[in-house]
């Protein structure tokens, strides 16, 4: 079961997680907290080996991967790993960019898990 402070930010997708330093849109922060969790779907194709994300907050690599572990079929998805802590404020903006280490071409859509 989640926590009542938990809330979720649903964060468009990456179109071409196959290519490095491409990036999903930014998502604003509605209330401070710090990330715990990003669910991912995986669509269009499956990922074929694991693959990292930079999580980037206001424009700044914070040193902290998010994971997509192993292959993924396409229409699966899973809780993507975090290698560390973000912390957020209001009106932070955090988005991923892709390390590009899968072959094929698939999109991943994706939502951010914030504790307050």
């Amino acid at each position: 079961m989640r926590s009542m402070n938990d809330y979720f930010i649903d964060a468009d997708s990456i179109a071409t997680i196959q290519t490095v330093d491409f990036m999903s849109s930014t998502s604003c922060i509605p209330a401070a907290g710090r990330i715990v969790g990003v669910a991912c779907m995986v669509q269009e194709a499956a990922t074929t080996v694991t693959t990292t994300f930079d999580v980037i907050k206001n424009g700044v690599d914070t040193g902290v991967d998010a994971t997509l572990v192993g292959a993924v079929a396409a229409n699966e998805g899973q809780l993507m790993l975090l290698t560390g802590e973000v912390t957020v404020a209001v009106a932070d903006g955090i988005s991923l960019r892709s390390n590009g280490e899968t072959g094929n071409t698939p999109t991943l859509y994706l939502n951010w898990i914030i504790r307050r």
